[in-house]
């Protein structure tokens, strides 16, 4: 058990989020009596990460359970169909950071429903970092609160791709590599079955076996997320040259892809970072 206080939590509000992925609360808990949490039935839209410090509790999402044990952990979209809880006479002792709706464009992977790692794990780290760090202060303002909530969900990508990493053959690292080391380049499914000596329709099934989406899906949505970059961080360049520079054919198109991802448009969003 950690010397934290037995149930701790902090809710954090901003005038003004500047469209920015952010933490909207953090909480540590040491589940003694029987614990429910039904997904659909909180209305706020937003994702939660929930990491088990000891004990056992359980996870269901739609008709399969996963047993929550020591440092396993789950992301989840809320609201979605999942429920977590404890029912076994231990104590459940965990982590949670309930992320802003906005975190959601950053999850380039599907993330498997409960992923356990090593003890000595980093993202353990930083987590138990960041709740020891608040239990003394209680400000945290949203630039800071961003950086922090950037770097929780990147060693959540992290660590969920090592533990799947084993798993996945290896001509679907190869694909997935091949996408991003290239992705401004023009790219077919004809091509990457061409080129990898596979069928075009196995390439699909098993990339959306263990990535979550057809690797068409994911190099248009990490195009964008390439995107993001160059129209925060370049502002001498055109829409059409951005549209360019990460692999869309023509600014239109871009256009229509960016808004449907980001629900703006691309001048929009670079207008809301300057």
């Amino acid at each position: 058990m950690q010397d934290f206080p037995e149930i701790f939590n902090q809710l954090f509000h901003y005038l003004d989020t500047h469209r920015l992925p952010f933490i909207k609360g953090i909480g540590y808990s040491q589940q003694k009596e029987e614990y429910y949490w039904e997904g659909m039935n909180r209305q706020d839209t937003h994702y939660i990460l929930q990491y088990t410090l000891s004990g056992k509790g359980f996870l269901d999402v739609g008709r399969k359970r996963y047993c929550q044990e020591q440092d396993s952990f789950f992301l989840v979209p809320v609201p979605s169909h999942h429920s977590y809880y404890k029912q076994s006479e231990d104590e459940w002792e965990f982590i949670y950071i309930e992320f802003s709706k906005e975190i959601g464009t950053f999850l380039l992977n599907s993330i498997e429903p409960l992923v356990t790692l090593p003890s000595d794990n980093s993202l353990k780290k930083l987590l138990l970092h960041f709740i020891k760090r608040q239990l003394s202060q209680e400000d945290l303002p949203i630039f800071e609160n961003a950086k922090i909530a950037y770097e929780l969900v990147l060693e959540v990508m992290k660590c969920s791709m090592d533990a799947r990493r084993r798993e996945r053959p290896e001509f679907i690292e190869e694909v997935y590599q091949y996408l991003v080391d290239d992705f401004a380049s023009d790219i077919y499914l004809d091509e990457l079955a061409k080129y990898f000596h596979v069928s075009k329709y196995k390439i699909i099934r098993e990339f959306d076996r263990y990535y979550g989406e057809s690797p068409m899906a994911f190099l248009k949505r990490y195009r964008i997320f390439q995107s993001l970059i160059l129209l925060r961080n370049n502002p001498e360049l055109a829409i059409n040259q951005v549209a360019e520079r990460v692999g869309f054919s023509t600014s239109n198109y871009f256009a229509k892809v960016f808004k449907k991802e980001m629900g703006e448009s691309p001048s929009e969003y670079r207008s809301s970072k300057t």
